[in-house]
């Protein structure tokens, strides 16, 4: 069930008005095992065979905790545990992720290695990223609540468990323990709502009106010219922001129409006037879960600017693996982790610029480097950046190179449509929907900021009527998309 669809919502409803009506005769301990059992119901729903691994993983995390937390005292014996537990659990990522990819890269030197046949279960990059913070935890005695309820559903937890935002222990335990949980507040049900109905309207009115020309243009491999190259890119730079973070928006409303607050996520990130401003704002916990668990413990900033530049390099390098197989997954991490060393390099030497000539050059290196991130291999990313820089492409016209079924909505206008280039003309709409996007991110403000800032009851008619258009519209579609699905 994705949050956009009608089972969901559906869904949604029931759980917290049993969720609220627990909490009117203080059950408190019954209102958790619902929200646990919904959970493991949502995440069933999906496939139900991927529900013994989830509870393997789980109850294998929570011994591991105990041990390190009350169990093992002798220093070395906890050293030994924390790396067996954080090796197992990269192991199981690592086959459920990478196993497949590895046989045919064997397989690519004459071996004829059989693929193993098995989806992608759900959600496993985040709730094996979240356990491993956990054991961290556990091991660092930051945490001792090793409830068995309370740890089952902070893993599955069902707004966070397929998207987001990593989680730390110790920021759901004493949510989870509190006496007023499942009691009404109307305040969160409030804001929580405005803040879904934010995530909704991004989701399916931005990111899936997007989604179409990324497709024609990504995944068709046919060589592009500069107009669709970069409306192509471009468009899916915004696909993949107003997906995301439309998606996490509609986690965090969720959860706080149930009275429990999930860190904050993404923080304008198409506003940072370096790379390293951009990662600080864009998927925030992840990238305080690489800070925390690869950088520092690489060295971090403690001994001297080239190992500091290599632990940059290495944890995006790991980040860009995390994300999935292939080359072009690596190539982008290593993009990134190489702007960000190059640009502490340069800062130390010059002071840092915030100016719009910052700005430009921190979006067009994040645009060009998720080429790499949206392709399907190195070969289709590089089509894609050809295109960028094919200047002898910039006027061409035609309408003889229109394709037929542009031709509907541009017939009404062909006498003038002509005088622009063919690509361009052909792509108009998208044009002015990446017009609108770049006007949204950069100049306003975001579902936090509109939560904040403005009174309820002036927000609340207006979030209505768009939550209730955007639900209008994704009925009428026949398939909905969600790119964080595959991660």
């Amino acid at each position: 069930m994705l949050f956009t669809t009608i089972e969901f919502q559906i869904f949604f409803i029931v759980v917290s008005t049993l969720f609220y009506a627990l909490g009117f005769f203080n059950k408190h301990r019954t209102a958790l095992f619902l929200l646990t059992i919904a959970s493991l119901f949502f995440y069933s729903y999906w496939n139900i065979k991927f529900l013994p691994l989830i509870l393997v993983s789980i109850g294998c995390n929570l011994n591991f905790g105990w041990l390190l937390t009350y169990k093992i005292a002798k220093p070395k014996i906890r050293r030994a545990i924390l790396i067996f537990a954080i090796f197992a659990n990269l192991a199981f990522l690592g086959f459920f992720k990478y196993a497949n990819w590895l046989i045919l890269a064997v397989n690519s030197t004459g071996t004829h290695l059989p693929l193993i046949n098995y989806a992608l279960p759900l959600g496993i990059s985040f709730y094996t990223f979240t356990q491993i913070a956990f054991i961290v935890d556990a091991y660092q005695r930051k945490t001792d609540d090793l409830n068995p309820l309370r740890y089952l559903l902070f893993v599955t937890y069902f707004p966070h468990l397929i998207a987001g935002p990593i989680l730390h222990h110790k920021e759901m335990m004493n949510q989870f323990e509190s006496k007023t949980l499942s009691k009404i507040n109307l305040l969160n049900i409030q804001q929580g709502f405005i803040l879904f109905a934010i995530g909704f309207m991004k989701k399916i009115l931005i990111a899936d009106s997007l989604a179409s020309v990324v497709t024609k243009y990504y995944d068709t491999g046919v060589a592009l010219d500069f107009w669709s190259s970069w409306i192509s890119s471009l468009a899916y730079t915004f696909q993949l922001y107003f997906d995301f973070s439309g998606y996490t928006d509609m986690a965090l409303g969720l959860s706080l129409m149930l009275n429990i607050r999930l860190p904050y996520n993404f923080n304008s990130p198409f506003k940072a006037r370096s790379l390293s401003e951009f990662w600080r704002r864009w998927h925030i916990t992840l990238s305080r879960f690489l800070r925390d668990y690869i950088y520092i413990p690489l060295g971090g900033n403690k001994y001297g600017a080239r190992r500091e530049y290599f632990a940059v390099i290495v944890t995006f390098a790991l980040g860009g693996i995390w994300h999935g197989a292939g080359g072009h997954f690596l190539i982008w991490g290593l993009l990134n982790g190489l702007g960000i060393a190059i640009e502490r390099a340069w800062h130390r030497k010059y002071p840092a610029k915030n100016n719009w000539v910052a700005w430009a050059m921190t979006f067009l290196f994040v645009n060009i480097t998720l080429i790499f991130f949206r392709a399907h291999s190195v070969g289709d990313a590089l089509n894609v950046l050809r295109g960028l820089v094919d200047v002898n492409s910039i006027l061409t016209f035609g309408s003889s190179n229109i394709p037929t079924p542009d031709l509907a909505w541009i017939g009404s206008h062909l006498e003038w449509i002509l005088f622009l280039p063919t690509q361009l003309a052909i792509n108009l709409p998208y044009v002015a929907l990446i017009i609108i996007c770049f006007g949204t991110t950069f100049f306003g403000k975001n579902s936090q900021e509109i939560v904040a800032s403005y009174s309820k009851t002036r927000l609340m008619p207006l979030m209505l009527v768009g939550y209730f258009f955007a639900l209008a519209w994704s009925i009428t579609k026949t398939e909905q998309i969600f790119l964080y699905f595959n991660f």
